[in-house]
């Protein structure tokens, strides 16, 4: 049995007041928080997982997210992949990755320490943007003007692209990052 998109606005609106709309998507139903702030993501959460809960809709729902919660950790982090969340960025590392820990283990080796805890990791940020420039200066000769293949790095990707006639160049690399409630992680290109 559904639930009618009214509902569900009323439900998660007089809950959490953080939903822009609640729309139907091919197989349920897309939570989209109107921020990114933690303690609006906790209330957004908390008000899907008891409507869920509640009426046994399971796989119906997705929750679309922002960048900056690929920093959560814990319950946050379980709640991602208990809700199907899906989350638009520029970067994502995986902290199972094995390029992740090959990277680190060597920056500890060479360096005689661990690299900042951050996000994005600018120690692979660093190893990404460098892997670019030595593959692209190969490709091109140094000439950016040329072709310069794109690059799908570890936590990075660039793919340069002319923003107009005789104008500079952007990257318009960009993944879509998302929890499953099988607790796995996937990072798609677009």
């Amino acid at each position: 049995k559904g639930v009618s998109q009214k509902k569900l606005c009323v439900c998660v609106c007089v809950c959490v007041c953080v939903c822009v709309c609640v729309s139907m998507y091919a197989r349920g139903y897309v939570f989209i928080p109107v921020s990114s702030k933690h303690d609006e993501f906790t209330k957004a959460t908390a008000a899907i997982l008891e409507l869920n809960k509640e009426n046994t809709y399971n796989d119906r729902f997705r929750l679309w997210g922002y960048p900056e919660w690929l920093t959560f950790r814990g319950d946050l982090l379980t709640n991602m992949h208990d809700l199907n969340t899906y989350i638009f960025s520029r970067f994502y590392t995986g902290v199972d990755d094995y390029a992740t820990k090959e990277i680190d283990g060597r920056f500890t080796e060479w360096y005689g320490g661990k690299m900042a805890a951050a996000v994005p990791n600018q120690g692979v940020f660093g190893f990404d943007t460098g892997m670019f420039l030595i593959k692209a200066l190969n490709a091109n000769d140094g000439d950016f003007s040329r072709f310069t293949p794109s690059y799908d790095g570890v936590q990075n990707g660039f793919n340069f692209i002319n923003a107009a006639p005789g104008g500079g160049w952007i990257n318009d690399e960009m993944y879509i990052i998302h929890y499953t409630p099988a607790k796995t992680v996937n990072k798609m290109g677009l």
